[in-house]
């Protein structure tokens, strides 16, 4: 039995719009970890809805995490641990802290754990 051509190539275009986009690696609303287009950056941003994005930070974002009041993030391995509080919009991006003082923060305004981290 032979397959119209258009069926498959509509079957094809329906498959590949439900992948999602490739490059977005976390996102909790309108927060997202990204890869940069044509780069191997990782970075946290905050999408506009209109394809604009704001970046919120350097590369490269190795954790992430949120709840309703916050979004934590951080970069690289190392110590650098950022925080956004979301009064409107984007918010407003804090930091860097290092282990000691991140972990004070986090227990006193009851930050959420990191949910994403990646893969190496």
């Amino acid at each position: 039995m032979r397959i119209p051509s258009r069926a498959v190539i509509l079957a094809g275009i329906f498959a590949l719009s439900g992948c999602g986009n490739p490059d977005k690696l976390w996102e909790d609303g309108n927060y997202r970890v990204y890869k940069r287009p044509n780069s191997r950056e990782i970075i946290m941003g905050y999408h506009f809805g209109d394809g604009g994005v704001l970046g919120l930070s350097e590369p490269t974002v190795t954790a992430a995490g949120a709840n309703a009041r916050h979004v934590v993030f951080q970069v690289n391995t190392s110590s650098n641990y950022y925080i956004v509080r979301e009064a409107a919009g984007e918010g407003t991006t804090l930091g860097p802290f290092d282990d000691k003082e991140f972990e004070n923060i986090r227990r006193q305004h009851s930050l959420p754990p990191f949910d994403w981290h990646l893969r190496q």
